[in-house]
């Protein structure tokens, strides 16, 4: 009696985890919804693309509780599932789809819950810099983004790259107020107890290595 005592508790707790997942995933819709509304009635452009920015922020969290919602332990996430995803769903945003090539290596990677939201936000950072300065640009390129993530021991390694010019000759990734997506992959990464390194290889390339568990 007493072990199924602690089977139909650990059944209730189960329960009660997923709904609080598939509730956030919902809350944070109705946001996005109405960051869309905003994003019809705004005029300006800055203003167009910081509600942009954040709607697409609060996707890369909400894809996270859906992926949770999902499995079966609701503890972790499938990294590769979860990065195909988010995307496609960034690309689509902004009808991209047909017109950037993804090229993609994933090893079979479950990472947990305290890490996904900030990794998902983290990929979420990568892409959209590069849809903003590469992949929307109209000079008649086929673009091609690569991103591949390796688990070597317990790190896990992500190396995004794009095919744009790459950063200027006098980036300095050390100037944090330079651009707010890479303070945020910086300062995420460390919340992963990570780090990401910006470079050039063809483009613009981004590696973060981080600890699995």
């Amino acid at each position: 009696e007493a072990g199924n005592a602690v089977v139909v508790e650990q059944a209730v707790e189960q329960g009660m985890l997923a709904e609080l997942h598939h509730r956030v995933k919902n809350n944070l819709a109705i946001i996005s919804g109405l960051l869309n509304l905003q994003l019809e009635s705004s005029g300006n452009h800055e203003a167009r693309q910081v509600i942009n920015d954040s709607k697409n922020r609060i996707l890369s969290m909400a894809l996270v509780h859906k992926m949770l919602y999902n499995h079966p332990q609701l503890k972790e996430i499938d990294l590769s599932n979860y990065c195909k995803e988010l995307i496609r769903e960034l690309l689509n945003s902004f009808n991209l789809h047909n017109k950037v090539e993804i090229k993609e290596h994933y090893d079979p990677i479950c990472l947990p819950v305290n890490k996904s939201i900030p990794f998902g936000l983290i990929l979420n950072e990568i892409v959209t810099n590069s849809i903003k300065y590469v992949f929307t640009q109209e000079n008649g390129i086929k673009h091609h983004l690569e991103v591949s993530i390796s688990q070597i021991n317990s790190e896990v390694v992500m190396v995004a790259k794009d095919s744009g010019m790459g950063f200027s000759r006098d980036f300095n990734d050390d100037q944090d107020g330079k651009s707010l997506g890479l303070f945020l992959i910086k300062s995420l990464a460390e919340q992963i107890d990570g780090k990401a390194v910006f470079s050039n290889d063809n483009g613009a390339r981004v590696e973060l290595k981080f600890l699995l568990n």
